[in-house]
């Protein structure tokens, strides 16, 4: 859903190399949409509606009574707004003007699309009922009947037989079924407070504060608060109902520089003098290097308190590494400052050489130890392979620069872009 970012010093977080594209934005849209859609989604109850069909219109017919007639081939639509993707029951109620060799026709459509084609062998004495399930999409859909087999004999001596025609009642929708809610551990982690009712914008207000506080990793403003509940304002105004009003409102939050980027404002920005980080600040920064994640309720509270200095920062950062997320200090930190993400791609086969048995690597770029090493069947296989690490081979390790020439370099200045790497037999190294 997001693309690759970029890396610089073996690292994917080096703020001087990393860019922010349209398809980034795209992406984090995306990706927020998704992950509160996921988080807030309420039960929906399926719901009935019905659309009488005197009431519809159509250009082909007319209203005759409690019906609608159509005497020609054509549709009788509705338009109807769904609000989840599920399961709908589509229900008709119809009969027919019996003419001819054969009964009423009808077909159930879908935004055009055929959903069933049925016969109508009912009258107006004993109306039918038709149903079809059907799964489809949120948003604005269209549903229509459809006449499908005129007949017009005006010869004909039985006046009975001259006409056939198809008379609807009503269409009606129901649903929608299987609908997945939200975890309701995780709307509970959002949703601070439930709304007594549709419109209820105090309740919106602390959601929203709270989710932005958390979020952007520091105080909200009022006037922050103020522009996002402009949005639930907008979706009560639309007729959506506060949850999608809230819904708008994180979603914007989450599209925020506040949240992408890590804002740390300084008072002088052409100053060359050091000066510390604010408490919340600090705070973002030690979060992310310690768990790779935002800061919990405790480390927010205590930099609201301005408790992040000496003793009290160092208990912080017990607490932290202490904590199952400080897996990410090695997953996000030492894996790339060491370069050991890469290993468990490295899915070895097994070769016998003339003088031990070594493990390959297929597809990493192969590199000779010296312009003297020339693979062959007696010198050992001809792609890059590794050793295990063992005590014995620990002492032979020697740092390199990656990849940079095609001869083995000299013992460099060891520093952020240099890589470690062991001899492999007949000369050849990883």
């Amino acid at each position: 859903m997001l693309p690759d970012d970029d890396i610089g010093y073996g690292f994917d977080n080096i703020g001087d190399v990393l860019t922010t594209s349209a398809l980034h934005v795209e992406g984090w849209e995306g990706a927020g949409r998704l992950a509160l859609e996921n988080s807030l989604t309420a039960p929906i109850e399926p719901t009935v509606t019905t659309f009488e069909a005197e009431q519809l219109f159509s250009d082909v017919g007319a209203a005759n009574g409690d019906v609608w007639v159509l005497w020609s081939n054509g549709e009788l639509p509705a338009d109807v707004e769904l609000p989840a993707d599920g399961e709908y029951i589509f229900r008709v109620g119809a009969f027919g003007a019996q003419a001819g060799p054969a009964v009423v026709r009808m077909a159930l459509l879908l935004d055009g699309q055929e959903l069933a084609t049925v016969d109508v062998p009912e009258t107006r004495a004993n109306p039918g009922t038709y149903t079809h399930r059907f799964s489809t999409t949120a948003g604005p859909h269209t549903l229509a009947v459809a006449f499908l087999n005129d007949y017009y004999m005006p010869d004909d001596p039985d006046p009975a037989q001259r006409d056939r025609n198809l008379l609807v009642d009503y269409l009606e929708l129901e649903g929608p079924y299987g609908v997945a809610a939200a975890d309701p551990a995780r709307r509970a982690a959002l949703m601070i407070c439930e709304p007594a009712g549709p419109d209820d914008s105090e309740c919106a207000r602390l959601v929203i504060s709270d989710f932005a506080r958390r979020a952007w990793r520091r105080p909200v403003e009022l006037s922050e608060v103020n522009r996002l509940m402009g949005l639930v304002d907008l979706a009560l105004a639309e007729g959506d109902g506060v949850d999608q009003g809230i819904l708008l409102a994180l979603q914007a939050v989450l599209l925020s520089p506040h949240f992408i980027f890590k804002v740390e404002v300084d008072a002088d920005p052409t100053s060359t003098t050091p000066h510390p980080l604010a408490p919340h600040e600090l705070a973002t920064r030690l979060s992310y290097f310690l768990w790779g994640s935002t800061p919990d309720a405790a480390l927010l509270a205590a930099a609201d308190a301005g408790r992040l200095t000496g003793q009290d920062l160092a208990d912080q950062v017990t607490r932290m590494l202490a904590d199952p997320r400080a897996i990410a200090l090695v997953e996000g930190f030492a894996d790339q400052w060491l370069y050991t993400g890469p290993w468990p791609s490295w899915i070895p086969t097994t070769i016998s050489s003339p003088t031990s048995t070594i493990g390959c690597a297929p597809g990493w770029p192969p590199r000779r130890a010296s312009s003297s090493a020339t693979p062959s069947s007696t010198t050992g296989p001809s792609r890059p392979c590794w050793t295990p690490i063992t005590p014995s081979s620990m002492s032979a390790w020697r740092p390199i620069t990656a990849w940079r020439s095609a001869t083995p370099p000299r013992w460099p200045t060891p520093r952020a872009s240099t890589r470690w790497t062991w001899p492999a037999p007949s000369g050849w190294a990883c």
